[in-house]
């Protein structure tokens, strides 16, 4: 990743940037974990800002960046379980992208995966997405999501640009359509060269087009790509006859998505998401920012889910997605919805769940939360399931060889009693089609 601006900093989920010493002249300086250090000046207008957000957005900035102490350190800006990126005041960009492994620093590596996995979100225009690695890598994570948009827009303006008739009352030199005969009396009795009329022009003026023409508007200040800021300008000269939006909710509300606007759809989808900083959060900054953030606990259950429903090693099961069908109280009346990640069901009835956690084999119970294991057993009992298994992304300590399938199969295999098991399964997103694979045989195995 290219890293020449010296206000764009990229970490990983629950890492954090710190102050370096002023005696380095480095612009960030990352140590081996992924942690930056930056200048003074840089953290406290990030520390500043988080302050601010914290105040005005009722504690939802308290969910993205945390401020704290670290022994040895001082003051850090602490990462949680948002993935994306955050543009605040004096273009500085943070980036945050998802830990898939513990001690691995390849930034450009992991968005690329983390790429491939939003591209399976519901609802988000990602899907159509197919850039090289090259790319990728030479592109800020916010220059990609506007890549997406742009290629969307090209699509677009290759099928053509829309246009209406709209009714246009002036004052004009030359007449055109009807005399507005009053007006015209009004306005005009010193100015015998002029003529007040009213006439329809077809115009690509309209709602929908306004949308993208401020969507660019706000993209080419958001952008410090020339790659990118080129193409935007080449759009803008193409809805140059267009006027801006003045109230964009109302706007976006007014769009018509007819049988004739079929090809608007993913660019207005892709406006909304700019426009409104629409993602998975409630963060909405204060109008001077800008935040594209994910919980990577969906990114993960999108994902594999996703992958297991194209597996051709599923067929034999009907695959159900959030199913909700049962309650873990019945009377007097259903309460507390049980709701698992995917249900097959075949010849057997499987349960699982996805869970976006790095497990430790050197802590206590590998670091599983206890209600997991207590929400997994309701959902074996309630939906009679024997084979109940938690998905979980793999650490560096666990390899997909003979000796993962020899010690770790046993190892990560529980007994609730006779009639129910618990299985822990690891996916490595290095390798998620191999995984799914050794997922399949896991279960065909039981």
């Amino acid at each position: 990743m290219n890293m020449s601006n010296n206000k764009h900093f990229v970490i990983k989920e629950y890492n954090y940037i710190g102050i370096k010493e002023s005696s380095n002249k480095s612009n960030a300086v990352y140590d081996s974990e992924g942690n930056v250090y930056i200048r003074q000046k840089l953290f406290d207008k990030i520390e500043e800002y988080v302050l601010k957000n914290k105040e005005e957005n009722d504690d939802q900035i308290n969910e993205i960046m945390m401020l704290t102490q670290k022994k040895n350190i001082g003051k850090i800006l602490k990462a949680k379980n948002y993935v994306g990126l955050i543009q605040i005041p004096n273009n500085i960009t943070i980036e945050i992208l998802p830990k898939i492994n513990k001690v691995e620093n390849d930034f450009n590596k992991t968005k690329r995966i983390f790429i491939n996995m939003i591209k399976t979100l519901k609802n988000m225009p990602f899907k159509t997405y197919n850039k090289s690695s090259l790319t990728l890598d030479k592109l800020p994570l916010i220059d990609v999501f506007i890549d997406m948009f742009l290629l969307e827009l090209e699509k677009l303006v290759r099928k053509g640009i829309k246009a209406d008739y709209k009714t246009i009352t002036e004052n004009r030199n030359l007449l055109k359509g009807k005399l507005k005969i009053n007006k015209h009396i009004k306005k005009n009795s010193m100015h015998k060269e002029k003529f007040f009329v009213e006439y329809d022009d077809y115009l690509k003026d309209i709602v929908e087009n306004r949308i993208i023409k401020t969507t660019l508007h706000k993209l080419i200040n958001i952008s410090n790509t020339n790659y990118i800021q080129k193409k935007i300008l080449k759009f803008l000269h193409l809805f140059d006859s267009v006027d801006n939006c003045y109230n964009i909710r109302n706007d976006i509300k007014q769009c018509s998505l007819d049988r004739t606007m079929n090809h608007y759809e993913l660019v207005l989808r892709w406006c909304e998401i700019f426009l409104n900083n629409q993602s998975f959060t409630n963060f909405k900054g204060n109008g001077e920012a800008y935040a594209l953030l994910f919980p990577m606990e969906k990114v993960f259950e999108s994902y594999i889910t996703n992958l297991i429903k194209k597996s051709d090693m599923f067929n034999m099961y009907e695959i159900k997605t959030q199913v909700q069908e049962q309650y873990l109280i019945e009377r007097p009346t259903n309460k507390f919805l049980l709701k698992p990640d995917l249900l097959l069901k075949g010849e057997k009835i499987i349960i699982m769940d996805m869970k976006w956690k790095l497990l430790r084999l050197d802590e206590r119970n590998y670091g599983i939360s206890q209600s997991d294991i207590y929400q997994m057993f309701a959902y074996a009992k309630k939906y009679d399931s024997k084979d109940i298994f938690l998905l979980y992304p793999i650490t560096e300590n666990i390899t997909f060889n003979d000796q993962y399938r020899r010690d770790f199969i046993d190892t990560f295999r529980f007994q609730y009693d006779c009639k129910i098991t618990l299985h822990l399964f690891f996916i490595d997103l290095k390798k998620p089609k191999e995984s799914i694979n050794l997922l399949a045989e896991r279960i065909n195995d039981i």
